[in-house]
């Protein structure tokens, strides 16, 4: 782990709100036997492991610049911050602080219309603030679906590769995302969104298979000949896209 301070005890973890990374895991990571190098654990076979774990800088500058993007309330003294949290997947000169899923991303509350009571006011604008603090069901039933549809349709735009995918031809809507995933389709979506950044690019395979072959095997606990028939891929293959998604 090129740039990375040594271990300083067991019980370090990434400082992000709702991340959970440690020193610890990485452990318990490199003693497992690799997929790629069996018998050989990952520890002795070299390879890269799934995350890194970086020091808040020393100087005084730059430290309070890390703590300003984190906005811990109660920073400990030694702070860490791993890699998925950095553009460059590390500090560097062009991007040394960490800038991504820093976990307190809150969409904006919606302010609502308060009455006046020094003033007189009509049966309309009652009525207006009755509808905006007390819609019915109905109608917010189809506000959230038109929501639903247009971000579906969105992440389903921004993730999708050329030609046909298996994920086409088996998620067709939330009932079959269900079953075969455990997630509605807009998150199944989202979720593969999400992960792009930490495909393998010498994978042949598109990415949204590759979640997807994922979930499939911890949903269902098929065997890999089933999932590698299913995605007309080798079954060494869909053992390593499994191993690295499950890993990452």
């Amino acid at each position: 782990m090129d740039g990375v301070t040594r271990r300083h005890g067991s019980g370090t973890y990434c400082a992000v709100h709702g991340c959970n990374n440690s020193w610890r895991l990485l452990n318990v990571w490199s003693e497992r036997e690799c997929f790629d190098h069996r018998p050989s654990t990952r520890r002795q076979c070299g390879c890269a492991p799934p995350y890194a774990l970086y020091e808040k800088p020393k100087t005084d500058v730059e430290s309070r610049k890390w703590l300003a993007a984190l906005k811990l309330k109660n920073p400990p003294k030694r702070l860490f911050v791993c890699s998925y949290h950095f553009i460059d997947k590390k500090p560097t000169e062009e991007n040394p602080f960490p800038e991504l899923w820093l976990g307190y991303e809150r969409p904006p509350q919606q302010k609502r219309r308060k009455l006046d009571r020094n003033t007189s006011n009509t049966q309309s604008d009652v009525d207006a603030v009755c509808v905006l603090e007390e819609p019915k069901f109905k109608d917010a039933a189809i506000q959230w679906d038109h929501s639903y549809a247009a971000k579906l349709d969105h992440v389903n735009k921004s993730t999708q590769t050329e030609g046909q995918t298996v994920a086409d031809d088996m998620l067709l809507d939330d009932d079959t995302s269900l079953l075969y995933t455990g997630l509605r389709l807009l998150y199944f979506f989202t979720l593969v969104k999400t992960m792009l950044p930490f495909s393998k690019p010498s994978c042949s395979i598109p990415v949204v298979d590759q979640i997807l072959m994922t979930l499939m095997k911890l949903k269902l606990n098929l065997v890999l000949g089933d999932v590698a028939k299913r995605f007309k891929v080798s079954k060494g293959e869909v053992s390593k896209v499994i191993a690295h998604w499950i890993d990452t």
